[in-house]
C-alpha cells in the first residue's frame, strides 16, 4: 500500500498551517495602512512647523517699540489669537504666560494624539526629572 510510505514522507500527525495565497494587487493594499499610526501626528506637527516664525517675522517683532507693538506684529502669524482679549497695556509677564499656555496646549493635543511608542516619549518629557535627563 501507498499509505505509510506517504506518511512517512509528509508527517500528517501534526497540522502545518500554510501562508494565504496573495491576491493580485495585494502590495498595493498594504499601502493603506502606511502611516496608519502617527499620520494625523506627522500632518499636526508639519502644520505646526508651517506656522513658524520667519526672518522676516522676527525683523518685524525687533522694530517694535512696546509690547503692545509686539502683540500686533503677531496677530498677523499663526500666534496672532494667542493675546486676544487681552487689556492694554500688555505686560511682559502677560506675554509670557500666554506663551507658555499656548506651547503647553499644543505639546498637550499632540501627546493626546499619540500612540506608543511615542506616548509613552512624551509622558516621560513631561517630568522634572526626565527633562534634566534629556537636557544633560
Amino acid at each position: 500500500s501507498l499509505w505509510p510510505r506517504f506518511a512517512l514522507a509528509f508527517d500528517l500527525s501534526t497540522p502545518r498551517l500554510q501562508p494565504a495565497p496573495q491576491p493580485p494587487g495585494a502590495e498595493m493594499a498594504s499601502m493603506g495602512y502606511f502611516n496608519v499610526d502617527n499620520g494625523f501626528l506627522e500632518a499636526v506637527v508639519r502644520g505646526f512647523r508651517s506656522g513658524i516664525l520667519t526672518a522676516a517675522d522676527y525683523a518685524n517683532l525687533q522694530q517694535c517699540d512696546t509690547v503692545d507693538d509686539m502683540k500686533l506684529q503677531l496677530q498677523g502669524t499663526d500666534y496672532g489669537n494667542f493675546l486676544q482679549g487681552e487689556p492694554s497695556p500688555l505686560s511682559t509677564n502677560t506675554l509670557a504666560l500666554k506663551c507658555t499656555q499656548k506651547l503647553v496646549e499644543e505639546f498637550e493635543h499632540l501627546r493626546v494624539q499619540a500612540v506608543e511608542p511615542m506616548a509613552t516619549f512624551m509622558e516621560y518629557v513631561t517630568y522634572g526629572d526626565m527633562i534634566d535627563n534629556l537636557m544633560l
